[in-house]
């Protein structure tokens, strides 16, 4: 009998290594199987859920189609249920869909509400993507009162085009909410439109503004045709604003900062006059002018200082009106130039320092009360914004001004004395080339005295 090979070092590790990699290969095959197993339970409760979500939209389809047309406009209250230990939530929405565009619309010729659009939509944690359901809904010939009629709302921003999200409510015969899509659209079908009577329609939302700047809209009286469709167009947009910055011109053509205290601003899109801001005859430097909230028409706002039309600068291409475009949401800052007054104060010689300058403007109001404007001569004796400026010129808005100066003054004899000027002349205050200059004398022609104080009226 031979002797029994004797197995090496080397074959014993060898063997080792054919005993791991078999085990991986075992746990690697293991691996796939229980992912296979646990994929496919995945997917057959997935498909589970779906199951049982398409059965909660269908349910909700059929309640909507016992429900009246009227009931189906825009988004019905979700609805939450559980089954097998999964919340599903259910939302539902209706829309009126014209014929004709085959959307809902509220454009001329097409904003009869033909049908209704019905969609349900069902979801929950569990599904990767919710299960929706559409289908229609239209009445049958006849079905509907041809005592009842169609209102149709159609919201659009400053550039025209449909806004989504602006809430419409109704109230009168019946009471509805709805809001509109993404066409901009709320249709109110088969509304009770009894003889004489009225809906009042209220639209806002989503903290935007009309045209007259307010968040909120209210027709009192709507009227609604029977077996036909009244249209309301109605507009909002996100407000934007004007902050313009007022300059005046030196005579070397240097622009300075003008104090101005008020400004028209209009729009010829608004249909309505030139509103003003600020506060006429208040005239400080410490407060810029800003009209806000306004809204962004596609034409552009016609902005010029002053606090009436007469303040109109001329021509209509002037630096002094500023044509400024609005963008929603965002500020309008445009550089408006303005005319200038240098005006001195002058007595027996010499410059009147802390005099009292009486500017009226004499076009503005129209009617009434003439808008005053009351300076103090600075210590060089120029007419200033305040008792301590440094300029020798005050912008104003494009007029013309009655001009009056006083002031308490020590005469050559060493008398205290009171002295009036009041300019017989309006002072033509209405060029931007450079300062209009005047020289205010209050020993000279004109002017008036007496040892108790003088005012200008």
């Amino acid at each position: 009998m031979l002797p029994r090979a004797r197995q090496t070092e080397g074959e014993d590790g060898f063997v080792i290594i054919e005993v791991l990699v078999s085990a991986l290969i075992l746990a690697i095959v293991a691996g796939a199987v229980l992912a296979l197993i646990t994929a496919t339970t995945h997917s057959a409760a997935s498909e589970r859920n779906r199951s049982v979500a398409y059965g909660l939209a269908q349910e909700a389809q059929a309640r909507m189609r016992t429900m009246r047309l009227a009931s189906l406009n825009g988004e019905l209250p979700p609805e939450t249920t559980k089954i097998g230990g999964t919340e599903y939530v259910i939302r539902s929405s209706g829309r009126f869909v014209n014929n004709k565009s085959g959307t809902r619309s509220c454009s001329s010729g097409e904003a009869s509400a033909d049908y209704v659009e019905i969609t349900s939509t069902v979801s929950s944690a569990t599904l990767l993507n919710p299960v929706s359901i559409h289908s229609v809904v239209a009445p049958s010939n006849g079905s509907l009162d041809p005592s009842h009629g169609t209102l149709a709302i159609q919201a659009t921003n400053g550039e025209g085009k449909p806004v989504s999200g602006i809430t419409a409510s109704i109230s009168g015969p019946t009471n509805a909410t709805a809001s509109t899509g993404e066409e901009g659209c709320v249709v109110f079908a088969d509304l009770p439109a009894p003889t004489n009577s009225t809906y009042r329609l209220t639209t806002g939302g989503n903290g935007l503004i009309n045209r007259e700047g307010k968040t909120e809209e209210t027709l009192p009286t709507v009227s609604v045709p029977a077996s036909g469709t009244q249209q309301i167009s109605v507009y909002w947009d996100e407000a934007g604003r004007i902050a313009p910055q007022f300059v005046y011109a030196e005579p070397g053509g240097t622009l300075q900062p003008a104090a101005i205290d008020s400004m028209m601003v209009y729009n010829s899109e608004g249909g309505k006059p030139a509103a003003v801001y600020g506060t006429p005859g208040t005239v400080t430097s410490a407060t810029p002018l800003e009209a806000n909230p306004v809204f962004p028409f596609a034409a552009t706002y016609a902005v010029y200082a002053g606090s009436c039309t007469k303040d109109l600068p001329e021509p209509s291409n002037s630096p002094a009106i500023g044509n400024v475009k609005v963008k929603s949401g965002l500020p309008a800052t445009p550089q408006i130039q303005v005319p200038a007054l240098n005006a001195l104060v002058t007595y027996e010689g010499g410059n009147v320092i802390g005099a009292t300058v009486t500017l009226t403007d004499s076009k503005c109001p129209e009617t009434g009360t003439k808008v005053k404007r009351t300076f103090t001569t600075d210590q060089i004796g120029h007419v200033a914004v305040g008792t301590a400026g440094t300029t020798q010129a005050i912008g104003l808005p494009w007029s013309t001004y009655q001009v009056c100066a006083s002031a308490k003054l020590t005469n050559a004899a060493n008398e205290t004395e009171y002295r009036r000027l009041e300019v017989a002349t309006p002072l033509s205050v209405e060029s931007v080339a450079a300062p209009i200059a005047t020289t205010l004398n209050l020993s000279g022609t004109g002017s008036t005295g007496r040892s108790t104080e003088l005012k200008c009226p």
